[in-house]
């Protein structure tokens, strides 16, 4: 599974979610078009955001999965 973590989380969550086997990349940067053009590159199954604002062109930029 591929999963994309775009704002801050606790290295130990990530180290975690590496441990379990997770494909995972993290950038706390990413927002706006920067995380629409993210989201269609790495094509996650699952994207984990606590402030960061997911609009419906993020959602579109899923779709091709």
């Amino acid at each position: 599974m591929r999963v994309l973590v775009a704002d801050q989380f606790s290295p130990a969550g990530l180290e975690e979610m590496k441990s379990a086997g997770i494909d995972l990349v993290y950038n706390a940067d990413l927002n706006g078009e920067s995380l629409k053009n993210a989201i269609a590159e790495i094509k996650p199954q699952a994207l984990v955001v606590r402030s960061t604002k997911v609009e419906k062109a993020h959602i579109d930029a899923c779709k091709e999965l």
